[in-house]
């Protein structure tokens, strides 16, 4: 079993520190809970093609993330990624906004969480840096876990581009180790 997938969204915490080695079945697992969750956004996608995207309420932190992106898909660039990925890893949360480094606003919005994702998977395929894989793999669980909550049409189709890139990219490392 995927024993990082928790069931309350952003609510509760994913505690990864002390993990057990899980062995071989751990990939297994993985790509289980990854497959399912591809599935299920599929599935949603499907019955939402109707409704029309939500005005982008993402913040300081969401206009940010997407310069972000289009730095790194443009120029290879990440001014302030780090800053974000520090962010989120410390608490396993993403605010709003942050006023000289202090968190302000609401840490429930999800685009957030997508965004910091995307730009962590596009920066790992350029820089080969874990860090940002293993942010994304993080942010990703968090992501799964809250598909339920998530009714923008355009913030369910980047969870399903992500996650198909999470496992593109997890499926090349496995192959140029076996």
């Amino acid at each position: 079993m995927y024993s990082y997938n928790i069931g309350n969204d952003l609510k509760d915490n994913i505690t990864y520190s002390f993990s057990l080695f899980e062995g071989g079945n751990f990939l297994e697992y993985y790509y289980e809970h990854r497959s399912r969750a591809i599935k299920n956004l599929n599935g949603i996608i499907d019955s939402s093609k109707e409704k029309k995207s939500i005005k982008d309420n993402s913040g300081v932190t969401g206009t940010i993330l997407n310069q972000i992106l289009e730095k790194i898909k443009d120029s290879g660039a990440a001014d302030n990624l780090d800053f974000y990925v520090v962010k989120f890893e410390v608490n396993k949360i993403l605010y709003d906004s942050y006023d000289e480094g202090r968190p302000q606003g609401a840490y429930n919005n999800i685009k957030n969480y997508i965004l910091l994702s995307y730009c962590c998977l596009e920066k790992y395929k350029i820089s080969g840096r874990l860090k940002y894989l293993n942010t994304s793999l993080k942010l990703n669980d968090i992501i799964i876990s809250s598909l339920k909550n998530i009714s923008d049409v355009e913030d369910l189709v980047m969870s399903l581009e992500i996650i198909n890139l999470e496992l593109s990219i997890i499926k090349e490392i496995v192959k140029r180790h076996d």
